[in-house]
């Protein structure tokens, strides 16, 4: 600025006249702050800290890897340490509704991103991480986004629904309050409504 008004002074700035430096919060106060306080909880709390951050991670990653084999979701959770990631083991034009699907539950995880498992996670988070995750991929499941196992005497299931083949003359298909396949007919006792027959799946 100096040399632009025309003056001889020098254009370099004194080293303490910025708190920062090129790059996001390098050598901010705030920053420096931070890291030393993490250090220092760090420090005190010693390995025991992160040998249960570690436990958690792998028990939850145990817990849900079970459940996607159980299920024949193509899906599986790498770990190392604190830090886990939702993995697709096969490419669904769909699959990535699995983390809007988490979201609408309440977990929100970046799309194909790592997680981090801290100390500020209670059990309960951890058990509301596994339902939302084990709620969602059943429902893809079940919308037909993503593959499955067949569900137990499946036989016994085909035969009993058929969406080409209505149970009744005049039933409809619809959905249930679950969101299930379900045929409905004219309920007589309210006009224009529907009611549901007990045949659905």
């Amino acid at each position: 600025m100096a040399a632009a008004l025309g003056s001889t002074a020098t254009t370099r700035s004194p080293p303490w006249a910025s708190p920062t430096s090129p790059g996001t919060f390098v050598r901010h106060p705030l920053a420096l702050a931070a890291c030393h306080a993490v250090l220092t909880y760090l420090k005190e709390a010693g390995p025991e800290l992160q040998r249960k951050l570690t436990e958690t991670t792998t028990k939850l990653a145990d817990s849900l890897n079970a459940f996607c084999q159980e299920h024949g979701a193509p899906i599986a959770v790498k770990h190392f340490a604190s830090v886990w990631r939702i993995v697709f083991t096969e490419d669904h034009p769909y699959q990535d509704l699995l983390f809007a699907m988490m979201r609408s539950r309440g977990i929100h995880i970046l799309d194909n991103f790592p997680c981090f498992m801290t100390t500020a996670h209670s059990e309960a988070d951890v058990e509301a991480i596994r339902k939302a995750f084990c709620d969602s991929v059943l429902e893809l499941q079940a919308d037909g986004f993503l593959p499955g196992k067949p569900v137990q005497n499946a036989a016994d299931v085909s035969a009993s629904f058929d969406p080409t083949k209505p149970p009744v003359p005049g039933a409809r298909l619809g959905r249930d309050a679950q969101g299930k396949a379900a045929w409905f007919i004219a309920d007589p006792d309210r006009p224009g409504s529907y009611m549901q027959l007990k045949t659905s799946v």
